[in-house]
């Protein structure tokens, strides 16, 4: 599928209606999750008839783009139980492709029951000044249900995650996220940050 065409179809994703900062919700953007998807699907083949775990799935917007590019089925999975009605309804507007909503912590037992994946992929909280190192307990928690995971970090931390993933990780690709004005106490309407489009596999690569 051509990128153009993607991005009309999960320009269709509805966003939060009500989005909690607690969890760092923020609308992954349709072309951003183009671009992320194409290099997975295209690039890696990492996709297509792979059964992929979209971690702090929201809305549904990459789980929609892995569809798209013909995953086999994608599970999303996030700790806000109020996403599930808006997640479905999401994915069954841009593809027939089998999909299923869990609600759970990354750091719940539930998570544990979950079965393995060929692919995951995620969009991580950034992590606050409460909530720091949640990027990286993600992509942890990702590499303990999946051979390879794909995952968005800012790009000032490339040095970190190239240094404690070495020999598993390549820096895909630096990528500009447009963070639009979501709270009322943000000033600007919309913030660009850089961030690392990384693939990191669960065994060292040969």
């Amino acid at each position: 599928m051509k990128l153009k065409e993607a991005k009309w179809r999960l320009d269709e994703i509805e966003g939060f209606s009500h989005p909690k900062i607690k969890y760092e919700q923020y609308m992954t953007p349709s072309e951003l999750a183009c671009a992320v998807v194409y290099v997975m699907a295209v690039e890696n083949d990492d996709v297509q008839q792979k059964t992929v775990l979209d971690l702090g799935c929201g809305t549904g917007m990459l789980s929609a783009a892995v569809l798209l590019y013909g995953a086999a089925s994608v599970t999303g999975l996030d700790v806000d139980a109020s996403l599930e009605s808006l997640y479905e309804n999401n994915l069954q507007k841009v593809s027939e492709g089998q999909h299923r909503f869990i609600c759970a912590d990354v750091q719940d037992a539930q998570f544990n029951e979950l079965p393995q994946f060929d692919t995951a992929i995620i969009n991580p909280p950034f992590g606050t000044k409460n909530n720091s190192g949640i990027d990286v307990t993600f992509l942890e928690k990702a590499l303990e249900k999946a051979s390879v995971v794909y995952s968005m970090h800012k790009t000032s931390t490339r040095e970190y995650f190239k240094t404690k993933y070495s020999g598993r990780i390549r820096i895909l690709s630096e990528m500009q996220f447009e963070l639009k004005k979501t709270y009322k106490f943000q000033k600007k309407e919309s913030v660009h940050v850089k961030v690392d489009l990384i693939r990191v596999t669960k065994e060292q690569e040969k």
